[in-house]
């Protein structure tokens, strides 16, 4: 297994989650410019990316495959479109997670998959159903942005996470090096339990 300090692991996912923001502003910009179902479309494939870049293909870093053998192996996990497979892998690698909440109180990726996942779809066969309007991939696009940011804060207080196990050990050697952990006796306890809800937003997106 890969030492979870590697910085390949570490590019990779900085790398992916700057690719995955630009699919997200190419979006907006599709929107903008008065094409509503591409910017959908758009919005859909930037969490795709996200599930399978940032998500998933870590994993298979810090066991030690080669980059490409990783990549292809994220993508067996989403597959054509199990977003239901890819969040529940994601949970078992790095979480347990809280759960993710609409702004309704319903589950996101409940939400994500019933609305947005479906409306690309459709738009994508050709189904004869509504255009999206732009409200739609509004709301499709910030979906698809809290949900990264919604992983960015989970894996950076994760303990099984490549992420949350550097900043652990960067907050850690800190506070060592401070005077504040626990064996001077100041109960200033180090990084090593994950925060309640009330530290993290649990709120990904409003249903549309």
């Amino acid at each position: 297994m890969t030492d979870p300090g590697d910085s390949t692991i570490h590019r990779h996912l900085l790398a992916s989650y700057e690719r995955v923001a630009g699919v997200r502003v190419e979006a907006q910009r599709l929107l903008d410019a008065g094409f509503p179902s591409a910017a959908l479309v758009w919005a859909v494939r930037s969490a795709e990316m996200l599930m399978r870049d940032f998500v998933l293909t870590p994993h298979y870093l810090e066991q030690g495959l080669e980059w490409d053998k990783a990549m292809r192996k994220g993508s067996k996990v989403l597959g054509s479109s199990n977003w239901d497979r890819a969040f529940v892998k994601a949970d078992e690698w790095y979480g347990p997670f809280d759960e993710p909440l609409t702004t309704d109180e319903e589950n996101a990726w409940r939400a994500w998959t019933g609305s947005h996942v479906r409306r690309r779809g459709e738009i994508v066969h050709g189904f004869p159903v509504r255009d999206p309007q732009p409200e739609d991939a509004a709301a499709a696009i910030a979906f698809a942005e809290r949900m990264a940011t919604w992983y960015a804060q989970r894996f950076l207080t994760s303990s099984r996470h490549p992420i949350g196990q550097k900043f652990r050990d960067a907050i850690n050697q800190a506070q060592r090096a401070l005077g504040l952990d626990d064996d001077d006796g100041t109960g200033h306890a180090s990084l090593d339990s994950t925060p309640g809800e009330d530290d993290v937003s649990r709120t990904v997106a409003r249903k549309r």
